[in-house]
């Protein structure tokens, strides 16, 4: 049986997302001791330290995106159940993002729209009998 092809779009996603938040994680460390030298004496070690705390949120999330991933091309279930919790709280916070009425604008409600739509199309496609049989049956490489 081969992985159902939306599996196999979602995993890839996975990996360049990933690679996408390593961007950030990689200007935070190295550039974290740069605006300490902006900031000054005072707040220089305070500007570091939470340049290197920064990093390192986006270094996790990047490892837990990629891992993430590999698990949806393996079909372990703990993947898809784990995309499917990440998939809930973004649609959450997008939902909620539509009353965030300091940033109304006729475009950001329309993308809001969107985002709220594909997190809710992800979900409801995990859930799908014939992709909850593939994540059930043994592990494919």
């Amino acid at each position: 049986m081969q992985k159902p092809a939306g599996v196999v779009v979602l995993a890839i996603l996975s990996w360049i997302i990933a690679a996408f938040l390593l961007i950030p994680a990689l200007a935070l460390f190295l550039g974290s001791s740069f605006i300490a030298g902006m900031v000054g004496h005072q707040f220089g070690p305070l500007a570091a330290f939470v340049g290197v705390i920064g990093g390192a949120f986006f270094l996790v999330m990047a490892l837990v995106t990629a891992i993430t991933g590999w698990g949806l091309w393996t079909l372990q279930e703990w993947a898809r159940i784990l995309t499917i919790i990440f998939q809930g709280i973004g649609l959450v916070l997008s939902v909620l993002s539509l009353f965030a009425l300091a940033f109304f604008h006729p475009f950001g409600t329309f993308f809001r729209l969107v985002r709220i739509t594909i997190h809710g199309l992800i979900i409801w496609y995990l859930m799908q009998p014939e992709v909850v049989a593939a994540f059930k049956r043994p592990a494919v490489a």
